[in-house]
């Protein structure tokens, strides 16, 4: 059963404002082409790994593509979980196939698209989730790394 969202105005039945998810997609863009650039960093994984989980949750409240949404979640997955970690924390790090990359950038394209869809209230509920997801995991993002939806 889903959890109900607290809906408290109409304005929650909206989507985020556009400059909200222009500035979210900014982001996520900028850490993938760090990372297609073989400069990426704790930071760059941080915002890409914000972007898988914040999508996890959004699929898993109803707001996907159709089933290909889970496909292209897998392949990022997978892609993410490729990276070196050794050279994450040199600073250098970077994905290990152009079609690593492609999978990334098709996970931020879901991304973009789900926010696009997701009623305020909903965004609401996956932003607390998530920052309950990262709390309870042991790379919990410090005060330093604070990340948008």
């Amino acid at each position: 059963m889903k959890p109900k969202s607290a809906i408290r105005s109409r304005s929650d039945l909206l989507p985020i404002p556009s400059a909200d998810r222009d500035g979210i997609a900014l982001e996520c863009y900028l850490a993938l082409s760090t990372l297609r650039a073989g400069q990426g960093d704790r930071h760059t994984l941080a915002v890409l790994t914000h972007a898988l989980v914040a999508a996890h949750f959004l699929l898993e409240a109803g707001v996907s593509d159709g089933s290909e949404s889970r496909v292209t979640f897998a392949a990022a997955q997978d892609a993410i979980n490729e990276i070196d970690s050794a050279a994450v924390i040199a600073g250098r790090c970077a994905v290990t196939t152009e079609s690593s990359a492609g999978a990334i950038g098709g996970l931020l394209a879901l991304y973009d698209r789900q926010l696009r869809r997701a009623p305020r209230a909903t965004v609401a509920r996956i932003v607390a989730q998530v920052n309950a997801y990262w709390r309870g995991s042991s790379g919990a993002l410090s005060e330093q790394e604070p990340l948008a939806a």
